[in-house]
């Protein structure tokens, strides 16, 4: 049994904004979730197919208002990301992101597993 501990409002949260990014940019809109466990960690990962991000949008994507090359093209006001980093550190979690320019990204949120 997959199980974290944690507020639920706020995980609901800060997984809709990555479900949702991963749809604003994949080309057919659609986010893939894996949910797994390795060691004391269970893992979480948010897939898209879509534009991807450069190095330099990367180190920035988690800073409040912040906004890709991209912006223009896609609603939001920078939160989202800002917010679901600030939730998942909240729960003594971690969140990664691999991303390739015109292959998409992934974001991948370890939380504790009870």
């Amino acid at each position: 049994m997959i199980t974290v501990k944690g507020n639920l409002y706020l995980l609901s949260i800060a997984f809709s904004n990555l479900i949702e990014n991963n749809c604003k940019y994949a080309a057919d809109r659609s986010s893939c979730i894996q949910i797994s466990y390795w060691e004391k960690w269970t893992i979480v990962r948010f897939s898209d197919d879509g534009v991807g991000m450069t190095e330099e949008e990367k180190k920035h994507l988690f800073q409040l208002f912040y906004r890709g090359k991209d912006h223009m093209q896609v609603d939001g006001y920078g939160i989202g990301l800002a917010l679901t980093h600030k939730i998942i550190t909240m729960h003594n979690g971690n969140i990664l992101v691999h991303t390739k320019q015109g292959e998409g990204t992934t974001f991948v949120v370890e939380l504790p597993h009870i």
